[in-house]
């Protein structure tokens, strides 16, 4: 059972990867930019 999970679980990342890069490639199209990158002690120090 272990193994139909770790599938299930592989193949779900895949998607989701797939997902990332199509609006990435939509995004570069349209010519915007992406945000730059923020951790947790970027957001709180702005808030």
């Amino acid at each position: 059972m272990k193994e139909i999970a770790k599938a299930t679980d592989e193949e779900a990342a895949k998607h989701g990867q797939e997902v990332i890069d199509s609006y990435l490639e939509i995004y570069r199209e349209q010519g915007k930019f992406l945000p730059q990158p923020k951790n947790s002690m970027q957001l709180l120090q702005t808030a």
